[in-house]
Protein backbone atom coordinates (compact mmCIF):
# COMPACT_ATOMS: atom_id res chain seq x y z
CA UNK A 1 0.00 0.00 0.00
CA UNK A 2 2.74 2.17 0.69
CA UNK A 3 4.88 1.34 -2.00
CA UNK A 4 1.44 2.47 -4.42
CA UNK A 5 1.18 5.54 -2.40
CA UNK A 6 4.60 6.49 -3.35
CA UNK A 7 4.12 5.26 -7.00
CA UNK A 8 1.52 7.65 -7.71
CA UNK A 9 2.85 10.93 -6.08
CA UNK A 10 5.90 10.05 -8.09
CA UNK A 11 3.28 9.95 -11.07
CA UNK A 12 1.77 13.51 -9.98
CA UNK A 13 5.23 15.26 -9.20
CA UNK A 14 6.31 13.65 -12.40
CA UNK A 15 3.79 14.95 -14.62
CA UNK A 16 3.36 18.29 -12.22
CA UNK A 17 6.71 19.14 -13.77
CA UNK A 18 6.39 18.07 -17.32
CA UNK A 19 8.55 14.75 -17.37
CA UNK A 20 6.27 12.72 -17.42
CA UNK A 21 5.34 11.37 -20.83
CA UNK A 22 1.46 12.62 -22.21
CA UNK A 23 -0.20 12.98 -25.20
CA UNK A 24 -1.07 10.05 -27.32
CA UNK A 25 0.91 7.40 -29.12
CA UNK A 26 -0.55 6.27 -32.88
CA UNK A 27 1.30 3.18 -34.42
CA UNK A 28 2.56 5.29 -37.19
CA UNK A 29 5.90 6.38 -38.44
CA UNK A 30 6.85 9.55 -37.25
CA UNK A 31 7.17 10.91 -40.89
CA UNK A 32 3.70 9.58 -42.07
CA UNK A 33 2.57 11.45 -38.50
CA UNK A 34 3.98 14.99 -39.82
CA UNK A 35 2.78 14.53 -43.10
CA UNK A 36 -0.56 13.88 -42.12
CA UNK A 37 -0.63 16.95 -39.70
CA UNK A 38 0.89 19.35 -42.51
CA UNK A 39 -2.33 18.67 -44.30
CA UNK A 40 -4.76 19.36 -41.29
CA UNK A 41 -6.86 22.15 -40.59
CA UNK A 42 -8.07 22.76 -36.81
CA UNK A 43 -11.63 22.88 -36.13
CA UNK A 44 -12.63 26.13 -36.35
CA UNK A 45 -16.35 25.90 -35.17
CA UNK A 46 -15.00 24.89 -31.51
CA UNK A 47 -12.88 28.40 -31.48
CA UNK A 48 -13.59 32.22 -31.47
CA UNK A 49 -15.51 33.44 -33.27
CA UNK A 50 -13.00 35.84 -34.16
CA UNK A 51 -11.38 32.97 -35.85
CA UNK A 52 -11.17 33.26 -39.92
CA UNK A 53 -8.28 30.77 -40.39
CA UNK A 54 -5.19 29.11 -39.58
CA UNK A 55 -2.18 28.81 -41.07
CA UNK A 56 -0.04 26.05 -40.66
CA UNK A 57 3.85 25.85 -40.25
CA UNK A 58 6.46 22.75 -39.55
CA UNK A 59 8.48 24.42 -37.27
CA UNK A 60 10.81 21.69 -37.27
CA UNK A 61 10.77 17.48 -37.65
CA UNK A 62 9.50 17.33 -34.18
CA UNK A 63 7.13 20.56 -33.81
CA UNK A 64 4.10 21.71 -36.31
CA UNK A 65 2.30 24.85 -35.37
CA UNK A 66 -1.12 26.21 -36.52
CA UNK A 67 -1.68 30.00 -36.00
CA UNK A 68 -5.29 31.41 -35.29
CA UNK A 69 -5.71 34.43 -37.11
CA UNK A 70 -8.89 37.08 -37.81
CA UNK A 71 -9.89 38.38 -40.79
CA UNK A 72 -7.08 41.07 -40.35
CA UNK A 73 -4.77 38.52 -40.49
CA UNK A 74 -4.02 39.23 -36.48
CA UNK A 75 -2.92 36.21 -34.24
CA UNK A 76 -5.94 35.10 -31.59
CA UNK A 77 -4.00 31.72 -30.92
CA UNK A 78 -1.63 29.39 -31.69
CA UNK A 79 -1.70 25.46 -31.21
CA UNK A 80 1.66 23.37 -30.72
CA UNK A 81 2.01 19.58 -31.52
CA UNK A 82 5.41 18.12 -30.44
CA UNK A 83 6.31 15.12 -31.88
CA UNK A 84 7.72 12.13 -30.30
CA UNK A 85 9.11 8.92 -32.02
CA UNK A 86 8.61 6.11 -29.39
CA UNK A 87 10.15 3.65 -32.32
CA UNK A 88 9.70 2.82 -35.86
CA UNK A 89 6.59 2.73 -36.19
CA UNK A 90 5.41 4.36 -32.77
CA UNK A 91 4.62 8.26 -32.45
CA UNK A 92 3.36 10.74 -29.34
CA UNK A 93 1.65 13.80 -30.21
CA UNK A 94 1.69 15.86 -27.75
CA UNK A 95 -0.69 19.47 -28.04
CA UNK A 96 -0.38 22.60 -25.94
CA UNK A 97 -1.56 26.26 -26.94
CA UNK A 98 0.38 29.40 -26.78
CA UNK A 99 -0.42 32.77 -27.27
CA UNK A 100 0.37 34.69 -30.53
CA UNK A 101 3.20 36.60 -31.06
CA UNK A 102 2.93 40.44 -31.08
CA UNK A 103 0.11 43.01 -29.16
CA UNK A 104 -2.21 40.25 -28.23
CA UNK A 105 0.53 38.32 -26.43
CA UNK A 106 -0.25 39.11 -23.00
CA UNK A 107 -3.98 39.47 -23.08
CA UNK A 108 -4.43 36.24 -24.52
CA UNK A 109 -1.73 34.58 -21.59
CA UNK A 110 -3.95 36.14 -19.17
CA UNK A 111 -7.27 34.49 -20.90
CA UNK A 112 -5.80 31.50 -21.07
CA UNK A 113 -4.41 31.32 -17.32
CA UNK A 114 -7.75 32.54 -15.84
CA UNK A 115 -9.79 29.64 -18.32
CA UNK A 116 -8.31 26.48 -17.90
CA UNK A 117 -11.54 24.55 -18.64
CA UNK A 118 -11.72 26.26 -21.94
CA UNK A 119 -7.88 25.96 -22.45
CA UNK A 120 -9.00 21.87 -22.02
CA UNK A 121 -11.54 21.70 -24.49
CA UNK A 122 -9.92 23.44 -27.10
CA UNK A 123 -7.12 21.27 -26.88
CA UNK A 124 -9.23 18.00 -26.49
CA UNK A 125 -11.17 19.66 -29.86
CA UNK A 126 -7.84 19.63 -31.62
CA UNK A 127 -6.41 16.74 -30.24
CA UNK A 128 -9.21 14.64 -31.66
CA UNK A 129 -9.09 16.41 -35.00
CA UNK A 130 -5.98 15.15 -35.52
CA UNK A 131 -6.77 11.38 -34.14
CA UNK A 132 -9.52 11.16 -36.71
CA UNK A 133 -7.20 12.15 -39.49
CA UNK A 134 -4.72 9.76 -38.19
CA UNK A 135 -6.80 6.85 -37.51
CA UNK A 136 -9.11 7.50 -41.12
CA UNK A 137 -12.47 8.24 -39.09
CA UNK A 138 -14.97 10.72 -38.21
CA UNK A 139 -14.45 13.16 -35.67
CA UNK A 140 -16.09 11.89 -32.80
CA UNK A 141 -18.45 14.68 -31.10
CA UNK A 142 -19.10 12.43 -27.88
CA UNK A 143 -15.12 12.06 -27.12
CA UNK A 144 -15.25 16.13 -26.44
CA UNK A 145 -18.61 16.35 -25.23
CA UNK A 146 -17.77 16.44 -21.66
CA UNK A 147 -15.31 19.59 -22.03
CA UNK A 148 -17.26 20.92 -23.79
CA UNK A 149 -20.11 21.45 -21.40
CA UNK A 150 -17.61 21.77 -18.41
CA UNK A 151 -16.09 25.03 -20.73
CA UNK A 152 -19.66 26.10 -21.25
CA UNK A 153 -20.77 26.17 -17.52
CA UNK A 154 -17.39 28.14 -16.90
CA UNK A 155 -17.75 30.55 -18.81
CA UNK A 156 -21.49 30.95 -18.05
CA UNK A 157 -20.88 34.10 -14.88
CA UNK A 158 -18.22 35.56 -17.69
CA UNK A 159 -20.39 35.51 -20.62
CA UNK A 160 -23.25 37.38 -18.13
CA UNK A 161 -21.45 39.57 -16.44
CA UNK A 162 -20.49 40.79 -20.62
CA UNK A 163 -24.10 40.78 -21.28
CA UNK A 164 -25.06 42.78 -18.17
CA UNK A 165 -22.03 45.44 -19.17
CA UNK A 166 -23.17 45.49 -22.76
CA UNK A 167 -26.80 46.70 -21.41
CA UNK A 168 -25.75 48.63 -19.05
CA UNK A 169 -23.86 50.59 -21.86
CA UNK A 170 -26.42 50.88 -24.24
CA UNK A 171 -28.73 52.47 -21.17
CA UNK A 172 -26.36 54.49 -20.57
CA UNK A 173 -26.09 56.29 -23.93
CA UNK A 174 -30.19 56.35 -24.76
CA UNK A 175 -29.87 58.46 -21.42
CA UNK A 176 -27.31 60.48 -23.19
CA UNK A 177 -29.45 61.09 -26.16
CA UNK A 178 -32.35 61.93 -24.62
CA UNK A 179 -30.41 64.35 -22.27
CA UNK A 180 -29.14 65.63 -25.21
CA UNK A 181 -32.32 66.23 -27.43
CA UNK A 182 -33.63 67.65 -24.27
CA UNK A 183 -30.91 70.34 -24.05
CA UNK A 184 -31.22 71.12 -27.54
CA UNK A 185 -34.63 71.48 -27.20
CA UNK A 186 -34.38 73.66 -24.72
CA UNK A 187 -31.81 75.74 -26.38
CA UNK A 188 -33.64 76.78 -29.37
CA UNK A 189 -31.47 74.20 -31.33
CA UNK A 190 -32.56 74.87 -34.89
CA UNK A 191 -33.13 71.23 -35.66
CA UNK A 192 -36.38 71.72 -32.75
CA UNK A 193 -37.47 74.83 -34.95
CA UNK A 194 -40.62 74.20 -37.42
CA UNK A 195 -41.41 76.84 -39.71
CA UNK A 196 -44.11 76.67 -41.98
CA UNK A 197 -43.98 78.11 -45.26
CA UNK A 198 -47.48 78.22 -46.07
CA UNK A 199 -48.10 80.02 -42.79
CA UNK A 200 -50.38 82.91 -43.05
CA UNK A 201 -51.19 86.27 -40.75
CA UNK A 202 -53.99 89.14 -41.40
CA UNK A 203 -52.42 91.37 -42.95
CA UNK A 204 -53.03 94.88 -41.39
CA UNK A 205 -55.21 97.41 -42.61
CA UNK A 206 -54.25 98.83 -46.35
CA UNK A 207 -50.75 96.10 -46.35
CA UNK A 208 -50.71 94.28 -49.78
CA UNK A 209 -51.37 90.59 -49.77
CA UNK A 210 -49.49 87.54 -51.29
CA UNK A 211 -51.39 86.58 -53.98
CA UNK A 212 -49.88 83.32 -54.50
CA UNK A 213 -50.16 82.24 -50.48
CA UNK A 214 -52.97 85.14 -49.13
CA UNK A 215 -50.10 86.17 -46.46
CA UNK A 216 -48.98 89.58 -45.94
CA UNK A 217 -45.49 90.73 -47.65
Amino acid sequence: MKRAIITLATAILLAACGLFPSGKSYPLAIRDVRQTLLATQPPMEFFPAEAASALVKRESDTRISWFLVDRQGSGLLTFVAELTEVGPQETRIAITIEPPAGGRHDQVAKGLEENPTVVDFYRSAMAEQLGSKLEKRDFDMAAIQGKMMMAAFATMPKMQENLDKAVEQEHARNRENIDKAYREEAQGSPAYRREDPYSSREPAYGEPMDPATGSAW
